[in-house]
């Protein structure tokens, strides 16, 4: 009993150890017709938009990872262009 409860306990914590990240889904990484299928806007019509809000939602510092200008700007165009959060989340990830 004390060797399962032993197993358990490293497997528990050797697997919160693992950090599993993600790149964050970039302008770049989609092709023209993909960027206007998912956020019903041209690839300038994205780029203007990332330029208009970047000095409101930039994170001045690095800390906590924090996600890059482009991507959230891709990710509230794909909700206002889907309606859905869930289909975005499983399309990116």
């Amino acid at each position: 009993m004390l060797l399962l409860f032993t197993m358990a306990f490293n497997y528990i914590f050797s697997a919160r150890r693992e950090k599993i990240t993600n790149s964050p889904l970039m302008l770049d990484d989609l092709h023209d017709d993909e960027v206007v299928q998912l956020t019903r806007f041209p690839r300038q019509g994205v780029t203007d938009v990332c330029s208009l809000v970047c000095n409101d939602i930039r994170h001045h510092t690095a800390r906590s990872h924090a996600i890059p200008i482009e991507t959230q700007v891709l990710a509230a165009l794909q909700f206002f262009g889907t309606g859905s959060f869930q289909w975005v989340i499983g399309r990116t990830c």
